[in-house]
């Protein structure tokens, strides 16, 4: 999942081609003034209900199987191109930011002929500095991707951990969506609302727990959800949609104040 959205120059990183990249600290959120959704791990839903609506959207087909695949999605605006939760100031808007978007400028993407995800980085992105350590510009210093003998160094070994887990939980949340796509468990929903203005916004193409199928699932089925850990995601994903009203309340705000 590497939206061109937010990647906008994807290349394989190289101990060799990028032996001299240095990088500095990310200063903002402005990558992704084009995202109004970020894909979610099932880890991360205990902190995202808290602040984003969560909806299912669907991702293609497996490869591997031909089996339909759906993700879950955090809602970060009500139409494409559009993400209220970036601040003028390229600063994040909420409490939590999604992992999706923290590993970037980093991500993993699976090479021809490779059987293991490689590391890819955006070569587009500013904060890239060839050959030098130093913040001599005034800018914060840069640090090496790799040290001396062409290894990874400090910054890249934790880049390396962080996606290694990401992929995981992204494993995880593919088998969650999965059982929901088994069970017959998601439907086609959509969302409208009047803004003060009398504009009207409705917001479709996403999925959402059909709940009269949910309400007629047998005990023994429930128990067996609650026990994989299935309701307890479902329950979080539920409580999440109130904060498809503060969508609202943000797009309000915005066009109030520009």
């Amino acid at each position: 999942m590497i939206p061109e959205a937010l990647y906008k120059q994807v290349e394989p990183l190289d101990r060799v081609r990028h032996r001299r990249l240095h990088m500095r600290a990310l200063d903002g959120w402005s990558v992704a003034q084009a995202m109004n959704a970020l894909f979610v791990t099932v880890a991360e839903f205990a902190d995202v209900c808290k602040e984003y609506a969560i909806v299912f959207v669907r991702a293609g087909q497996d490869p591997a199987s031909g089996r339909e695949e759906v993700v879950p999605v955090a809602l970060t605006g009500l139409k494409h191109g559009e993400n209220l939760y970036l601040r003028a100031d390229g600063g994040w808007d909420a409490r939590y930011v999604p992992a999706f978007l923290r590993r970037y400028p980093f991500a993993l993407a699976r090479a021809d002929g490779a059987d293991d995800p490689v590391i890819v980085i955006d070569a587009q992105w500013g904060g890239w500095v060839d050959g030098e350590s130093g913040g001599s510009d005034g800018a914060a210093p840069a640090e090496p991707l790799f040290d001396a003998a062409g290894e990874p160094g400090p910054v890249l070994k934790k880049v390396q951990v962080f996606l290694d887990n990401f992929r995981q939980e992204t494993v995880r949340t593919g088998v969650f969506g999965n059982r929901l796509l088994e069970l017959g468990l998601l439907q086609e929903m959509c969302f409208d609302a009047t803004l003060p203005s009398g504009e009207k916004l409705v917001v479709d193409g996403f999925l959402a727990l059909d709940t009269k199928k949910f309400a007629e699932l047998p005990d023994a089925l429930l128990g067996e959800l609650h026990r994989s850990g299935v309701l307890g995601l479902l329950h979080l994903q539920q409580a999440s949609l109130g904060n498809m009203q503060r969508l609202v309340e943000r797009r309000v705000a915005v066009a109030r104040d520009t």
